[in-house]
């Protein structure tokens, strides 16, 4: 029960970081604009002409390069 209790807080205070940096940088989310639905990072980067592209992808299946 004891560490149960101390998982929950370290996860709840991680959580709270997580919002927190969000909010902080302002981290926009990404929208597929051929399903209006939030799309996730896969995490494959690419540099493309000195800029760092970040590839998402919806649940729909499509994909879009993002710079960031």
């Amino acid at each position: 029960m004891k560490y149960t209790m101390k998982f929950l807080l370290i996860t709840v205070a991680l959580a709270s970081c997580i919002a927190v940096t969000a909010e902080v940088f302002q981290i926009p989310a990404v929208v597929c604009a051929l399903d209006n639905m939030t799309m996730n990072w896969t995490g494959k980067r690419s540099i493309q002409n000195g800029k760092t592209l970040h590839e998402y992808k919806c649940p729909g299946g499509h994909k879009k390069w993002v710079i960031q």
